[in-house]
C-alpha cells in the first residue's frame, strides 16, 4: 500500500467516525412534543404515511407526512412544511427547496423505529380527524431548528 492509499484509508476512516458522531448528535437533539414536554429524536417512534395515487399511468402508494409518536401519550406530532408558494412549481421538488426530503434523508434512520401506514384505498388519509383524533401540528416552521436549508429562488444563500 502507498503513502497515498494510506493515507485515503485514514481520511475515510475518520470520515465514517464523524459520519456517526453527526447521527449521533442529531438522534439527541430534542423537539417540543405537544404533550409539552422535549424528547430525543432517537427516543421517539415515527410513522411514515402514504396515500395511493390512482391517476392513469401513474399508479402507485406515495410518502406523504411523517409522524412523531410521542413517547408518553401517544399523540402524534405531524411533521409539515409548508409548501414555499414563492419558488417556481417546476423548482419545487428539487431538494434545496424541499424540506421534507431533507428531513427525511437526515433524520427518518434515527428514530427507534419507523413503521409504514397505509390510508384506505387513497379516500382517507391517515391522519384524517376520524382516522386519528390524536393528532396535532407541530413542525410548521421548525425546519430551521432541524438545520434545513431552504434555498433562495434565483440565489443559492440559504435563510437565516
Amino acid at each position: 500500500m502507498t503513502k497515498i492509499e494510506k493515507r485515503l484509508k485514514e481520511i475515510q476512516e475518520e470520515q465514517q467516525r464523524l459520519f456517526v458522531r453527526l447521527a449521533n448528535e442529531k438522534a439527541n437533539k430534542k423537539f417540543r412534543c405537544v404533550c409539552g414536554k422535549e424528547h430525543k429524536i432517537k427516543d421517539c417512534e415515527a410513522i411514515q404515511t402514504h396515500y395511493y395515487n390512482n391517476e392513469p399511468y401513474n399508479e402507485r402508494w406515495v410518502e406523504t407526512d411523517i409522524h412523531i409518536v410521542c413517547p408518553i401519550k401517544g399523540i402524534r406530532n405531524r411533521i409539515y412544511f409548508p409548501i414555499k408558494t414563492e419558488i417556481d412549481y417546476e423548482d419545487r421538488n428539487k431538494y434545496e427547496y424541499n424540506l421534507e426530503d431533507q428531513f427525511s434523508d437526515n433524520y427518518k434512520r434515527l428514530f427507534k423505529r419507523v413503521t409504514d401506514e397505509y390510508d384506505d384505498n387513497g379516500i382517507n388519509r391517515p391522519y384524517s380527524p376520524h382516522n386519528c383524533p390524536k393528532f396535532i401540528n407541530n413542525f410548521d416552521k421548525n425546519y430551521k431548528k432541524f438545520g434545513l436549508k431552504m434555498g433562495k429562488k434565483g440565489n443559492e444563500d440559504n435563510e437565516e
